[in-house]
């Protein structure tokens, strides 16, 4: 592993080779391993309740 982000640390522009996903314990988090990149990144999970808050409006 060469390196890890989080959010808001540096940015995402693509995954060479993501190879597994998977949850954290606490479902909080998403962790994508990329094996060409030889990298995994953290990404926060967001609820839908606040995506879609408003029931798309009018």
């Amino acid at each position: 592993m060469r390196h890890t982000l989080f959010d808001e640390q540096g940015a995402t522009l693509n995954m060479a080779g993501p190879t597994r996903v998977t949850r954290s314990a606490d479902d909080q988090y998403l962790y994508v391993v990329a094996n060409e990149d030889d990298a995994i990144v953290v990404f926060p999970r967001i609820s839908l309740d606040v995506i879609f808050d408003d029931d798309f409006g009018d």
